[in-house]
């Protein structure tokens, strides 16, 4: 009997502390998943794609500038090296 009687307390509390406490901890979040997903998709979203628009072109201008300074060192660099031969040797 006591075994029934505990593990029924244990349940029936299990049960009103979840609806006591659970819907309102589960409204709380979310109202603040909802802030966040607003916040996201009307304020961050906008200001990343604004941000792509107004950088492409000073993307554009750095990337040919590390290629014009770049490219040419690295080249000749693989080609001087490009004649070195390793011989295996037997020992």
């Amino acid at each position: 009997m006591s075994y029934k009687t505990f593990n029924g307390v244990k349940n029936c509390c299990y049960i009103v502390l979840s609806v006591l406490c659970g819907c309102p901890l589960a409204f709380c979040w979310a109202l603040e998943f909802a802030c966040v997903q607003c916040c996201h998709i009307w304020c961050v979203g906008p200001c990343i794609r604004m941000w792509n628009m107004n950088f492409s072109c000073m993307k554009l201008f750095w990337s040919s500038c590390v290629h014009c300074l770049c490219d040419p060192c690295y080249e000749s660099r693989g080609l001087c090296l490009s004649f070195i031969k390793v011989h295996k040797t037997e020992g």
